[in-house]
């Protein structure tokens, strides 16, 4: 005697409402964060949909959103979530510093990649720029190690320097405060780095 589709049925039930529960909590949770981050910031929580937190960190643009990579429009949906950073005029335009695994078949037209001669950053870091020199005298060894730090961030789809902004992306809820924290603090600390 064995189980048949009738069977199952009620169990089936069961997990459909638990998953569609468990994606309302932690939405909820994720907008009362992000309100609670935008308080304490000074930032503006736009409640979407897609949900955001924009306004200005030290003086410099910030920006916290769901992407529109993200999936989270249905049951049980990934969440893709971003942060972008401006960075100061003193970061050369048409710079970019991303990790190597997840960027060394993406091109840009008019840009070359860039080989800074440190082995352990040219080996992690993928830098593309259109003027290469310029990218090279501005990427000394203490901007390096700040850069290193972000594209090399645990889990995230994409980290890095792009269009004079620091970006991290990652597919995960982040709903907790201090994990959102983390992140902000990292990248307000290769900003720094990148702007001295």
């Amino acid at each position: 005697m064995g189980l048949t589709l009738g069977d199952l049925w009620p169990y089936l039930v069961v997990l459909l409402v638990l998953g569609a529960v468990a994606t309302v909590l932690l939405r909820r949770r994720r907008r009362n964060t992000w309100k609670l981050f935008a308080r304490k910031y000074g930032l503006m929580f736009k409640p979407g949909p897609p949900a955001s937190v924009q306004g200005k960190v030290q003086g410099r643009a910030f920006r916290l959103y769901t992407a529109e990579s993200s999936s989270d429009t249905g049951f049980l949906g990934v969440e893709v979530v971003g942060m972008s950073l401006e960075l100061p005029p003193v970061v050369p335009e048409n710079l970019e510093v991303v990790s190597a695994h997840t960027s060394r078949t993406v091109e840009r037209p008019g840009y070359a990649v860039v080989e800074t001669g440190e082995e352990g950053f040219d080996e992690k870091a993928a830098v593309l720029a259109v003027d290469v020199d310029q990218a090279n005298a501005f990427l000394d060894a203490r901007r390096r190690a700040a850069l290193l730090e972000l594209v090399t961030f645990p889990g995230a789809l994409f980290a890095g320097l792009r269009d004079r902004q620091l970006v991290l992306t990652e597919r995960r809820m982040v709903s907790d405060l201090n994990d959102l924290e983390k992140r902000v603090q990292l990248l307000l600390r290769v900003m720094r780095e990148l702007g001295e």
